[in-house]
């Protein structure tokens, strides 16, 4: 059997889904027919869907790639999950965010900040992610214990929420970039246990390493703005949560390329049963997905030393909620 790639389009009616498309959008964005809806509290939402050749309706994994703001999941493919799918077997769903009718630009995701505009309409994602996710389930078998979140930017911060939010779907996140939104930092804690891996760079222009709001020297309307908790506040919700210490074994990781940048590897200590908190620190690190470049010129340094999709694919694969 050849791949599978399933997109679902993401539009508020039928009659706006037939006139109107966001640039850069096409109605129809996969690379075959298997075209569907998903209709989510009144909205039509897409995502795409990556089956490795060989399915044969044995329960797969499914990881789920969250973009950044003003992306879309088909750019998160850029990153290479679906490659990694295919050496261990898993599914990847990329979803989109949900975009206003006559919109410029792609939208955000509602991570709990009270200035992005999907949290001013009320947009769900959070019960858009669960639906995705039984949507899903009705096109393959989903190994249900074995499901994962991840995402860049904005998505991490989505992820974040996701891990608190929705923990009993989850059997580990991995936010890249990305830190919890100071108004939803506090207000709630995951209610059990979860494994995390982080990766946050010390000179990220947009995403503070030690909080505070966002993109306060860049001037873009492509600039996300709203304040961030630190990266270590953030990392320590859960680390609490999963019982361990807030103490930390720290490895200086041997460099790849001599590119001003370098990695610190946090390994929390002591948490309960089998759950893990790593955090990868990437001193000199901007607002990028190691090793790629960011599409500003703004985001800052990238790192050649370190792999984020393959840690994080690796770090996955270990982890399950049974």
């Amino acid at each position: 059997m050849g791949s599978r790639k399933y997109t679902i389009n993401c539009f508020f009616a039928v009659f706006v889904l037939l006139s109107w498309a966001p640039p850069g959008f096409s109605q129809y964005t996969q690379e075959d027919s298997n075209y569907t809806s998903l209709f989510v509290d009144g909205r039509e939402c897409r995502y795409i869907l990556y089956v490795p050749d060989g399915y044969t309706n044995k329960a797969l994994p499914l990881i789920i790639v969250l973009h950044g703001g003003l992306g879309t999941g088909q750019k998160m493919r850029k990153v290479g999950f679906d490659a990694y799918a295919r050496r261990y077997g898993f599914a990847v769903a990329y979803p989109d965010a949900y975009t206003s009718p006559g919109a410029r630009r792609p939208g955000n995701w509602n991570d709990g900040r009270e200035t992005i505009e999907s949290y001013r309409l009320g947009i769900d994602d959070v019960h858009f992610i669960r639906a995705m996710i039984d949507d899903i389930a009705r096109r393959i078998t989903l190994d249900r214990a074995r499901i994962y979140v991840t995402g860049s930017s904005n998505g991490g911060m989505m992820s974040y929420r996701l891990a608190i939010e929705a923990t009993d779907i989850f059997a580990a996140v991995a936010p890249v970039i990305a830190n919890i939104p100071l108004p939803f930092y506090g207000k709630s804690t995951p209610s059990s246990g979860i494994s995390i891996l982080t990766i946050s760079g010390t000179d990220d222009p947009l995403m503070p390493f030690n909080g505070g709001n966002s993109c306060a020297t860049i001037r873009s309307p492509l600039c996300d703005h709203g304040p961030r908790s630190s990266h270590e506040g953030s990392i320590e919700v859960f680390a609490k949560s999963d019982g361990c210490s807030l103490n930390y074994a720290t490895e200086r990781l041997a460099s790849i390329v001599d590119d001003g940048t370098w990695i610190e590897k946090q390994t929390f200590t002591g948490c309960n049963g089998h759950y893990e908190v790593i955090s990868y620190i990437v001193h000199g690190g901007g607002h990028t997905w190691p090793p790629y470049s960011g599409r500003l010129r703004v985001t800052g340094h990238t790192s050649g030393n370190l792999n984020a999709t393959k840690e994080i694919v690796e770090f996955f694969m270990r982890h399950s909620k049974s």
